[in-house]
């Protein structure tokens, strides 16, 4: 059996019952929209990113910029663990 957790941009979250993880939708002041998963009995943490962008959505004078910023996102990951 499946239950409605909770409503993201107007996209419902479906989980099953045995799902005991914490759902959180939160929007950041730029804009982006955040949901936060808690699951109490992991020994880790963990973080993901999706940008709802791509070649698709790209102006026709501007090819490649999707492909570019596919690139400065993984930079930064890149930057930090150097950082360190």
């Amino acid at each position: 059996m499946y239950i409605i957790s909770l409503i993201i941009s107007n996209i419902a979250i479906v989980k099953p019952l045995s799902d005991d993880r914490l759902y959180r939708s939160i929007r950041l002041e730029n804009g982006i929209e955040v949901m936060l998963i808690s699951d109490f009995n992991s020994p880790k943490a963990a973080a993901s990113m999706s940008v709802g962008v791509g070649s698709f959505q790209q102006d026709k004078d501007l090819l490649g910029l999707a492909h570019f910023c596919e690139h400065m996102l993984f930079l930064v990951r890149i930057i930090i663990i150097n950082s360190k």
